[in-house]
């Protein structure tokens, strides 16, 4: 991948529980990583998306392929999620997929809609 594509930056965070003061539990993202991406698509379109309505709210959904490369000692999980860093952004990653030159990543996201 050349690296003049590469124009985004995202943080990768990795979901993690751990005990507060008082023994509760915490739940806190934690970063993994901040890198270069390419983020190939995003829209709320026909092709891309999907709208609904919840609790009186309409929530449009949408689908975002990004490209990362490959993060030296890590295997990135599903469970995690990319934060733009300029737009603030939230992406759930929803698929992990190798690309022909296994040195980067196809990430499949979405976006927007009710969070988790």
């Amino acid at each position: 991948m050349k690296a003049g594509l590469l124009r985004d930056r995202v943080r990768i965070e990795r979901f993690v529980t751990s005990d507060d003061a008082l023994g509760a539990a915490k739940k806190t993202w934690q970063l993994v990583a901040e890198v270069n991406c390419q983020i190939l698509e995003a829209g709320t379109g026909r092709d891309y998306g999907r709208e609904y309505f919840a609790m009186n709210t309409e929530l449009a959904e949408g689908s975002t392929r990004i490209r990362v490369r490959e993060i030296p000692g890590e295997n990135i999980d599903p469970a995690w999620r990319l934060v733009d860093v300029d737009r603030g952004d939230i992406y759930e990653i929803v698929g992990v997929q190798p690309t022909a030159q296994r040195s980067d990543y196809l990430l499949v996201c979405k976006h927007g809609g009710a969070k988790r």
